[in-house]
């Protein structure tokens, strides 16, 4: 519990919690004499703008104590029909750590995928417009670069029964691996080549990943 000048008037934690210093170091204190100067200014900054506009301000901040740093979630706010505020407070630290580590994790995959030596391209699944083409895919095809991606997907199958086909396998059971299939290149000649293809989300929209190899 916090006055409109950022001094600490009370506080509730559960009995195992790990506060950064003991409460007779903080209650009745201002917030400036309590924390690091870099977090005293995120709740100052955070502490105007719940005041500037009545809504609930959240951010994150970290702490290096005993048993290490830290990082922690804050939601401030103020009390009706009071000048003091509460401000909310959680340890995200596995949840940060865990985030972060996805975050390093899609970025391998994603440069895996863009250095893959085949060709791997992705299309919306409503319309075939294609978001994506790895490396060897606009360098095989000649898609991408400053002419941007091929318009659509659609645009890749000599013969339209052939790539509906692949679309019956997908829905019967969820990807198509290998399929001979005639398709045509971006000058319009044809090539055969082997296609494999999977449903999956990208960029939060429903899609198709296809792998074509140029026999």
């Amino acid at each position: 519990l916090l006055d409109a000048s950022g001094s600490i008037q009370d506080y509730r934690a559960r009995s195992d919690s790990e506060l950064y210093v003991p409460p007779e170091q903080f209650i009745g204190k201002p917030i400036r004499s309590v924390l690091p100067e870099a977090v005293t200014d995120q709740f100052f900054k955070n502490l105007k703008k719940a005041q500037t506009t009545g809504h609930v301000s959240v951010f994150e901040y970290e702490l290096t104590g005993t048993a290490g740093t830290k990082r922690y979630d804050c939601r401030l706010n103020r009390l009706p029909d009071s000048d003091d505020y509460i401000a909310v407070i959680r340890d995200v630290t596995e949840l940060y750590s865990a985030m972060k580590a996805l975050g390093e994790s899609e970025s391998r995959y994603s440069k895996l995928l863009e250095n893959a030596p085949f060709p791997v391209m992705i299309s919306r699944i409503w319309d075939g417009s294609m978001l994506y083409a790895n490396q060897r895919a606009r360098l095989d095809y000649g898609i991408g670069g400053k002419d941007g991606l091929r318009s659509n997907m659609v645009d890749f199958f000599a013969d339209p029964a052939r790539r509906d086909a692949i679309f019956d396998i997908l829905k019967r059971q969820g990807y198509a691996s290998d399929l001979e299939l005639q398709l045509s290149s971006a000058d319009g000649a044809p090539y055969w080549a082997l296609v494999s293809a999977s449903f999956l989300d990208y960029e939060s929209e429903p899609c198709i990943l296809f792998s074509i190899n140029n026999i």
